[in-house]
């Protein structure tokens, strides 16, 4: 049997591996983005997203699915972001039970204040190396990481719907 399945892809799959034990290690550490306001990394997610689609209405639960947070911990991240003022809730008129999300102002200052003092700096020499790579490569590898993580996610929901069986 073949004990390097990964063939070529070893070097990235060893990075991926180590990035991924990175973020993990840092996901529930509350991190000050100004004026005491403390955040998880899915937090500033949830903030960031709905700060680049300001100018489009999504609803909720489409957030939550597009970041791939369970509902019943996105609300709560949510809460959060809403007592720190930095999203507002609103309705439409035809659904009252569809919450949309709109940065407020505080929200957006915060988030770009934070951005270009930590954010992207961190980012600067990541964005570099891939600066040698052309637009149509950039999204090969997006969409390729696309599909990896939509494979992750159907795995996860075959594990869930198993059904179980007890044990005599």
């Amino acid at each position: 049997m073949e004990r390097e399945w990964m063939g070529r892809y070893r070097a990235l799959m060893d990075e991926l591996v180590i990035h991924t034990n990175i973020v993990l290690k840092g996901q529930k550490i509350k991190h000050d983005i100004g004026d005491g306001v403390l955040l998880i990394a899915q937090e500033w997610q949830i903030l960031e997203f709905v700060i680049i689609h300001d100018d489009e209405n999504h609803k909720m639960g489409y957030i939550a699915e597009r970041l791939n947070i369970p509902q019943s911990s996105f609300s709560k991240y949510v809460k959060n972001l809403w007592e720190y003022d930095l999203v507002e809730k609103y309705q439409t008129r035809q659904n009252r039970k569809n919450i949309i999300l709109k940065p407020s102002r505080k929200g957006i200052d915060l988030y770009y204040r934070r951005a270009d003092e930590v954010h992207r700096p961190n980012f600067k020499n990541f964005f570099d190396a891939l600066s040698g790579i052309s637009d149509d490569d950039l999204a090969v590898f997006v969409d390729a990481l696309r599909l990896h993580n939509a494979d992750l996610v159907s795995y996860d929901r075959r594990e869930e719907a198993l059904e179980l069986v007890r044990k005599e």
